[in-house]
């Protein structure tokens, strides 16, 4: 973006100009020659300019230099119609600054948003299904005396013991993670979760196989690929990744005494 940096002011030249008008910034301390000096280094420099944007830039350099002409000019007491065409469009063109800088301002805060929004992640509705409405009262035939007998069971039975504590086991994250990306580079970098192990596998080993996938994610070696809410899950090898477990495994071990 184009950057106005004077003795007085340093910003872009629609708040140079807005300044100007509110009588902030004194018309007689802006150098002209400078700030169209800086603006052709600004066009020498960057590779391509937008037309619209650059065509703004010379609206509000020419009205730059309309307002301080008008200043070095004498003032007379009664204005010509000619004189009245000009301060005519003098307020079009800062109607149009204004504008552009209301669309610039917009602009800025919409970038602001897209950044905030790019580090979230929404989870989307899931549609509940409807539920039949249960009808009114007990049960059809049930009765308080049956209802006092099962109430009567329930507390002469007896008292559950509890489960032993579980016992703690290890987890071999390393192994694991070595498992999923053998089996991701066999199916060609790309398997449905369940299919990563066979049926055999027990409840533990796919615990211990969503932990090492939720790890490979966390490091971008593996991205994972939902439909839809609630849907079954594929895990697939970033490109690079899958090269290089192909490459590894197309080299063949060294045989002892090799080096």
């Amino acid at each position: 973006m184009y950057q106005v940096r004077l003795a007085v002011f340093e910003g872009p030249l629609d708040l140079l100009l807005h300044l100007i008008e509110q009588q902030q910034v004194d018309i007689w301390q802006v150098s002209m020659a400078q700030v169209a000096e800086q603006y052709l280094d600004f066009l020498s420099q960057v590779p391509a300019v937008e037309l619209e944007e650059a065509g703004e830039y010379l609206v509000m350099a020419a009205l730059l230099v309309r307002i301080k002409a008008r200043h070095l000019l004498p003032v007379r007491e009664e204005a010509t119609e000619t004189e009245e065409d000009e301060a005519d469009l003098e307020a079009a063109l800062l109607a149009r600054v204004a504008e552009y800088r209301r669309y610039k301002d917009a602009s800025a805060l919409l970038g602001q948003l897209a950044a905030a929004n790019g580090r979230l992640f929404r989870r989307p509705v899931i549609p509940v299904p409807s539920q039949p409405a249960r009808p009114a009262g007990p049960p059809p035939g049930l009765t308080p005396d049956k209802l006092a007998r099962a109430y009567a069971a329930v507390l002469g039975r007896r008292p559950v013991e509890p489960p032993p504590p579980p016992t703690p086991r290890p987890v071999n994250l390393r192994a694991a993670i070595g498992r999923v990306l053998g089996a991701l580079r066999r199916a060609g970098g790309r398997l449905r979760f369940r299919h990563l192990f066979s049926r055999r596998a027990s409840k533990w080993d796919w615990i211990v196989a969503f932990l090492a996938v939720l790890e490979l994610v966390r490091v971008g070696r593996v991205r994972v690929r939902q439909p839809a809410p609630l849907a079954e899950f594929d895990v697939e090898m970033q490109e690079e990744e899958y090269t290089a477990q192909v490459q590894e495994a197309a080299v063949p071990p060294l045989a002892q005494g090799e080096s």
